[in-house]
């Protein structure tokens, strides 16, 4: 079992709420991020850019 992830702005207010049960650091503007077993990636704003649909990422 994974403990869910969220993202944090700079004030450390809840910027990405907690939906993703794994969640990369961002790097170029994105993030790899799991759900249900399957992966995606997301950017900065939370907007999915890749649905989690893949077996890796």
């Amino acid at each position: 079992m994974y403990a869910q992830c969220i993202a944090l702005d700079k004030s450390g207010n809840i910027a990405i709420p907690c939906i993703y049960d794994l969640a990369s650091m961002f790097i170029d503007g994105l993030s790899a991020i799991q759900k249900d077993g399957k992966y995606g990636y997301m950017d900065t704003s939370g907007n999915i850019v890749i649905p989690c649909v893949y077996e890796s990422g």
